[in-house]
């Protein structure tokens, strides 16, 4: 829901809500594993900790990290939201909801 609805805002020029849904649903598509994995999830926002456990590595994660709260109080930061900063926050969601569907295809 999260990927299509940041797909969706990439392309109506909303990049800030399309960085802030690619971030969620990097991190409800980890939360989903770990709890299939482990039986419960971390409490955290923070990609790069969700998927270490995985052996997951992106160099874009950390980024994607901080756009929870970025994209959320834009008027609080001195950053501006690009088509192309907001499509690689889809990409790499993209690729981080696809890793989870493989890694879960064997059920939990």
């Amino acid at each position: 829901m999260f990927l299509r609805a940041a797909r969706r805002n990439l392309e109506a020029g909303d990049y800030a809500i399309s960085c802030f849904d690619s971030q969620q649903a990097a991190e409800l598509a980890l939360k989903a594993l770990h709890i299939c994995r482990f039986g419960s999830k971390p409490y955290t926002h923070n990609l790069v900790a969700l998927a270490e456990p995985f052996g997951l590595q992106h160099d874009f994660l950390l980024t994607l990290s901080l756009f929870y709260t970025l994209s959320r109080y834009p008027e609080s930061e001195s950053i501006s939201f690009s088509r192309e900063m907001a499509l690689r926050c889809v990409e790499t969601a993209s690729e981080v909801v696809e890793f989870v569907r493989k890694e879960m295809e064997g059920g939990c």
